[in-house]
């Protein structure tokens, strides 16, 4: 999978939004933690769920079942806003 290349990172009043680059989506767009910037910085290439999660356990003291809880949320919220493509399921 990977992210699409119609959604950038801006700053927004001091916090890091995933938004698209289509001002007729004004309405697409989520924050993103740390954590949700690590992860869509990795999904500019094509990667894995599997490799996501392995990134989640490289750089935080966690579990694979919460890393599993993590990466699967933020794709959720990708698919949601249309910001990633090719997922296998």
């Amino acid at each position: 999978m990977k992210g699409t290349e119609d959604f950038i990172v801006k700053e927004v009043d001091g916090e890091r939004v995933l938004t698209s680059k289509n001002e007729d989506s004004a309405g697409e767009k989520i924050s993103l933690t740390a954590t949700g910037l690590l992860l869509w910085s990795e999904l500019e290439q094509e990667t894995t769920r599997e490799q996501l999660m392995g990134t989640i356990l490289a750089e935080y003291d966690v579990n694979e079942e919460t890393a599993a809880v993590v990466v699967d949320t933020f794709i959720e919220k990708l698919e949601k806003i249309h910001a990633i493509k090719n997922r296998s399921k």
